[in-house]
């Protein structure tokens, strides 16, 4: 229901919104690893708009950058109590619209 939600929510822009369904779909148990390069590739936003809106993702308390040893992979927490407010926003949204 995260997908869903994050692509129908106005908060952010459509290359955002790619950057973060695609850090959710690659996730595993809430952390997801994946090189900014691929993240560009499969959200196609270019490497600044992604490094952009990973920090915009962490000041937002949607993600956590973790540590990582290689510099060329990003690894990611996903934060649940924002994509919780994400998706039940978009929930009382489309009940409101479905009356």
């Amino acid at each position: 229901m995260y997908i869903e939600a994050i692509q129908n929510c106005d908060l952010y822009t459509n290359k955002q919104r790619s950057i973060l369904s695609t850090l959710v779909k690659v996730a595993i148990d809430d952390v997801a690893t994946i090189s900014p390069r691929d993240l560009s590739e499969i959200s196609s936003a270019t490497k600044p708009v992604v490094y952009k809106a990973i920090r915009l993702f962490e000041e937002e308390k949607l993600i956590k950058s973790l540590y990582s040893t290689n510099k060329k992979r990003g690894i990611f927490k996903l934060l649940k109590p924002k994509l919780d407010e994400i998706e039940e926003i978009y929930k009382k949204t489309q009940k409101l619209k479905n009356k």
